[in-house]
Order: C-alpha cells, then sequence, then structure tokens
C-alpha cells in the first residue's frame, strides 16, 4: 500500500549511495515503482472527503444568489447547515443540513426548511468543484444546480457580514422629456437592495423651464432605469395620467402603482387613491371606447371578480360586478350587481351557469346529449368525473343534468350526489327525479321516437303535482344520442 511504498522508498534512498552497476540499475527501477505507488495512494487521498472535521463551502448558482455550507464529514454521515445569502439579510437563517456519506462522495443531502418543507439534494462529483442537484422531496422537482467550493473560516465569516452590512444608499437622477413636459426624477438616499428611497419628482415646462408642480414620495420604487408611466388617459378626459410603481402589493404579488390623476382645474397632477386602490387586486383593463376601467380580483382557485367602473361626478364609480363563485363544480354560482347612471344601486341578480367550452376545453366535463326546446330553453346531459358517487365512495364518471335558459343562465341542474338515471333501451326513454327545489316530486322524463332507424321526435316531459308538461325538442340542435349516453360507463347511470 502506500505507506509501505513510503518506508521502503526511504530505506532505497538512503542505501542508493552505496550500490553501483546492475545492483543500482535494479533498484532505481524499484525507486519508480514505489514512487508511482505513492503518487497514485496522493492523488486518491485526495479525493477521498476529509473525514471528522469542519468545512466551509460557497454554492455558487447560476440564477440565484450564493449559498453558504458549513458540513462536518463523519465517517458515513454527514451534518451542518445551510445560510442563504440573499440579497440583504437583517439576521442569519440556518438552515439544518443532514446526509449520507459513502466511501468517496455523499449520497444525498436533506436540507430542512421548516418543520414540514425540505430540499432534497445530492452530490453528483467530489473531485474539484462539488455540484449538488437540488429537487423537492414532496414533487421531486429540479429546482436548480449548486457548485461548491471549499473556502476558508475567515472567508466564511467574510461572507456572513458581507450580507449582514447595510447596503450604500446613493442618490440617483434622470431627466426625460414628455410631449410639452420635462420630467426631472431624484432619488436620493436610494437603497439598491429594496429599489426605494426618497424621490422628488418636478414637472417642468419644456421650453420655459418653469416649474409647474413639485411631487415628494418615499413610496415609489425605481430600478436603475428610474421608469415611471405618462401614457395612459385614465380619467378619459384627453389628457394622460402619471403612474409610479410602488410593488408587487397586489392579489399574489400582482403589480401596484400610485395613479397620479391630471386635475384640469388645478392644472396639476393629483394621486387618486381611489383608482390606486381599484388597481391593487389583480390588474385592470382600460377600455377607452366605453370610457371604462375594469377590475379583476380572486381569491384562491374558485372565486372571481369583475368590476366595471365609469367616471360619475369626476370619480370612479362601479356600474357593474360580477362575482362567480366555481366551489360547487360543475356550477359556477354568478352574482350580478348594477348601478345606474347616476351611480344608485339599481338590482342585484344571483344565477347558476355553467362553462361548458372551457370545462370541456380541460376535459372536466363531455356532453353527451343536447337539444334545444321549443321554448328555447336547452337541455345537455353531461358527464364529469368529479361526480362523487355516495359522498363517501370518492369519486368516478357520473352524469349531470342541466335546463340552461336563453341568456345562458341555469334554470335547473341535478345535484352531483343525489340524482340517478335510469335508461330504458327499448322504450328509449330517459327517467329521473327530483325532490331538491319543493316538497313536491318532480319527475323528469327525456324520450326519443325513431322512423326507418332515424330519430324523429325528442321530448322532454316534466311532471309535478299529478300535472305533466312536454316540450318538443328541435332535431336540427340535437348532438350525441341516446346510443351513446346509454354505452358510456356512469356511476349513477342504470341500463333496463
Amino acid at each position: 500500500g502506500g505507506a509501505d511504498s513510503l518506508v521502503n522508498f526511504t530505506n532505497l534512498v538512503r542505501n542508493l549511495t552505496e550500490l553501483s552497476g546492475s545492483t543500482l540499475r535494479y533498484n532505481m527501477i524499484k525507486i519508480i515503482h514505489y514512487s508511482i505507488s505513492l503518487l497514485i495512494f496522493g492523488l486518491t487521498f485526495s479525493c477521498k472527503l476529509p473525514l471528522n472535521e469542519v468545512n466551509y463551502y460557497l454554492g455558487n448558482r447560476i440564477y440565484s444568489n450564493d449559498i453558504l455550507y458549513k458540513i462536518n464529514f463523519n465517517k458515513d454521515t454527514l451534518s451542518g447547515h445551510v445560510i442563504y445569502l440573499d440579497q440583504y439579510l437583517d439576521e442569519i437563517d440556518y438552515l439544518p443540513l443532514q446526509g449520507l456519506v459513502t466511501k468517496d462522495s455523499v449520497k444525498w443531502i436533506t436540507e430542512r426548511f421548516n418543520q414540514d418543507y425540505f430540499s432534497n439534494t445530492g452530490i453528483l462529483s467530489t473531485t474539484g468543484e462539488i455540484k449538488i442537484q437540488r429537487n423537492l422531496v414532496r414533487t421531486n422537482e429540479k429546482i436548480d444546480s449548486v457548485f461548491l467550493t471549499k473556502i476558508t473560516l475567515q472567508d466564511y465569516k467574510q461572507k456572513i457580514q458581507e450580507a449582514l452590512a447595510p447596503p450604500e444608499l446613493i442618490n440617483i437622477k434622470k431627466d426625460t422629456i414628455i410631449d410639452n413636459y420635462l420630467f426631472e426624477l431624484t432619488v436620493n438616499n436610494w437603497n439598491p437592495e429594496t429599489f426605494y428611497g426618497n424621490t422628488t419628482f418636478i414637472i417642468k415646462n419644456k421650453t420655459t423651464k418653469k416649474v409647474l408642480q413639485t411631487i415628494l414620495s418615499d413610496n415609489f420604487w425605481f430600478n436603475e432605469n428610474l421608469f415611471f408611466g405618462f401614457n395612459t388617459d385614465y380619467n378619459f378626459d384627453g389628457i394622460k395620467d402619471l403612474t409610479f410603481y410602488n410593488g408587487n402589493n397586489g392579489g399574489y404579488g400582482t403589480m401596484t402603482y400610485d395613479y397620479y390623476i391630471y386635475d384640469i382645474n388645478k392644472d396639476q397632477f393629483i394621486l387618486n387613491n381611489d383608482l390606486s386602490k381599484i388597481a391593487s387586486g389583480m390588474g385592470i383593463e382600460i377600455v377607452p371606447d366605453k370610457k371604462q376601467i375594469i377590475s379583476y380580483q380572486k381569491s384562491g382557485c374558485c372565486w372571481h371578480e369583475k368590476t366595471t367602473y365609469a367616471i360619475i361626478n369626476n370619480k370612479f364609480c362601479p356600474i357593474l360586478i360580477l362575482e362567480v363563485d366555481e366551489d360547487d363544480f360543475p356550477y359556477h354560482k354568478l352574482t350580478k350587481i348594477k348601478w345606474d347612471k347616476k351611480g344608485n344601486k339599481k338590482e342585484e341578480i344571483v344565477e347558476r351557469i355553467i362553462d361548458f367550452e372551457g370545462e370541456e376545453e380541460e376535459n372536466r366535463i363531455t356532453t353527451l346529449l343536447s337539444f334545444q326546446l321549443e321554448n328555447r330553453n336547452k337541455v345537455v346531459l353531461f358527464k364529469t368525473e368529479e361526480y362523487n358517487v355516495s359522498e363517501y365512495d370518492g369519486y368516478g364518471w357520473g352524469l349531470c343534468f342541466v335546463i340552461i335558459k336563453p341568456n345562458g343562465a341555469i334554470q335547473y341542474f341535478s345535484k352531483k350526489h343525489y340524482t340517478h338515471f335510469v335508461m330504458n333501451k327499448e322504450k328509449s326513454e330517459l327517467y329521473f327525479e327530483s325532490t331538491l327545489i319543493t316538497k313536491d316530486e318532480i319527475h323528469y322524463l327525456i324520450n326519443q321516437t325513431k322512423s326507418n332507424n332515424n330519430i324523429s321526435n325528442i321530448q322532454l316531459s316534466i311532471t309535478t303535482n299529478n300535472k305533466t308538461i312536454t316540450y318538443n325538442g328541435n332535431l336540427n340542435t340535437l348532438v350525441g344520442s341516446f346510443e351513446e349516453l346509454s354505452n358510456t360507463t356512469l356511476e349513477n347511470l342504470l341500463n333496463k
């Protein structure tokens, strides 16, 4: 081994002066042999992990900030912590680190973020720079790769001090000419990490250089480009207004702005808190032709709100709110609130709708049979995979039934958990009933007749209180067939 080679090599060199001739040549060959063994031993040792000592590494990431590692390699395990070098740190957050070690490399590392969220990493190579592939444990999604370079304890401490040190505040300035205005923007004590500072925004006449207005704020967010907006007329008076980005403070991190609307009476740009609040949800849409602004809000996956505003008495007033609650899939609860032209609340309508086009595009529902009635209502039978068979037995494909009014609102819909359908193939009838609308049972019957193997008629009959009303269907609007319906496996459909 390498140790024996080292001893033999030393003895040979010590006796070298006493050798001559063939003996010398023979021992020189042995010296070369031992030297090669020593070299191999040294290279092998340099590739092994440094056991029983604390090591410090700087982890370089391609698209993100660097990471500091403090690792103690034991015989078959490792431990330590991780420090993320964000743009600025108020305090050091040490994330625990643990892992398994093989003979020459590390099999895996688990990096703990909090009590129930981890990042799994594995060292792929230990020669030169150590490469780590970081993955989310829950999804096994690859996050990024980190290249570890060994550093000294002094460098490790210096990196921490640099991360904790407050950034150097600087003053930045930019002049911009747009239309007849000269905008002089100065940000004092600008923080290159938070991007906020003390802003002075001076508006001058481009030609005369006369000061028209000065805006002061510490709420504006600027990067090195010092961008602000002056290209949109928000109150539809024919004059462009000013906007200043103030951060991602809207819903789900949406960008938000301070809006300064031009006041023709004061000949100044005035901060409009109403518009700033309106646009603080999921953003706004400008509709110049109708002189309207539309704002969007959402909460989770199933609640959305769209509000239309108009200018009434120089104020942004709502004229229509559309609120959609999608919690009862596939039916959506639509609430409409309308105002008159004077801003007075006019009416509130609550309806149920279903987005066939969107849901079918996402393969969440599939229309099996539909046709229009003589009263212009539409009958639709569709399947959905989120049908709960008995509220307790999990999910499967189930049949649902709706009657849709000409305006798109649902007149009647079958409850997913309770409605069971019976198909009589011989009579070409589909039967089901409901007790959900009134205390009395309501019976529904769809039947079709054929002539020469072609459908000659399709009807919907509704019976309640022993009274039956029958509606004929328009065959020109018929989509699907009873055969397709009966051949589809559905949890709540019984074929006779």
